[in-house]
């Protein structure tokens, strides 16, 4: 058979510009769309923090196991080294939590409520968390405990 500039030997497939089976990992992107949107409707978690839910789950997603990797974590393929989940093992996002607020003077107590919004990574020591206060702001705390 000879090759003419003309011919092509090739079926042509054509796809559509929204489809959604295009790329492999719109399947994982669906599914952490479902479970930020699952954990803002059972916490109840104003649309406004959405990035940290995101985040949250992201993170949890990439410590989790996978079939896919011969069940070892993304993080360890990557790095090498095994995921350390102790730091999301004590709270649920936008659980109620007191925190050991250093802007608090005297008269007040320096433990105050807040909520938890997740792990603040490269951002102060091991165990830091974002805690948002009662007036919307979140900072960066490493002395959290549970509220009892």
């Amino acid at each position: 058979m000879q090759f003419t500039p003309y011919k092509t030997y090739f079926m042509r497939l054509e796809f559509l510009v929204s489809s959604t089976f295009q790329n492999c990992a719109e399947g994982v992107i669906k599914l952490l769309e479902r479970k930020i949107l699952g954990i803002m409707n059972v916490s109840k978690v104003p649309e406004r923090f959405w990035d940290y839910v995101a985040m949250c789950v992201a993170n949890i997603h990439n410590l989790t196991s996978s079939l896919i990797l011969d069940d070892r974590t993304p993080r360890e393929v990557i790095s090498g080294n095994t995921c350390d989940i102790s730091e999301y093992t004590s709270f649920v996002f936008y659980e109620p939590c007191m925190f050991y607020d250093s802007a608090s003077s005297f008269p007040k107590e320096r433990e105050t409520l807040g909520r938890w919004m997740g792990v603040s990574h490269r951002a102060g020591q091991g165990m830091c968390y974002w805690i948002l206060k009662d007036t919307g702001e979140t900072v960066s705390c490493t002395t959290v405990r549970p509220r009892t």
